[in-house]
């Protein structure tokens, strides 16, 4: 299972090739609880975080890759746009 953080193009060529995933587009409106003692549950089956170009990044997605990436085995962290300077 993959969690995605960039937009639907990244899940449309998972889906491509049958890999299930969540995320994207779907989170972008989405804000973690940054008060006191606040807590995000994250899904312990995540076995790659995918990172593209995303114009509605916030901290939600980043809090839950970083979560992903640190506290599951084995998790892959897979950067999909690795220049330095985007097309925009």
């Amino acid at each position: 299972k993959v969690y995605v953080v960039g937009e639907v193009g990244i899940q449309e060529e998972l889906d491509l090739i049958g890999v299930p995933h969540f995320g994207g587009p779907e989170d972008g409106g989405k804000q973690p609880d940054m008060g006191p003692g606040g807590a995000l549950p994250h899904d312990s089956d995540v076995g790659a975080v995918i990172v593209g170009f995303d114009r509605n990044i916030n901290y939600y997605k980043i809090q839950y890759a970083q979560l992903c990436i640190n506290e599951n085995p084995g998790c892959e962290f897979i950067a999909t746009d690795t220049d330095a300077v985007t097309h925009l």
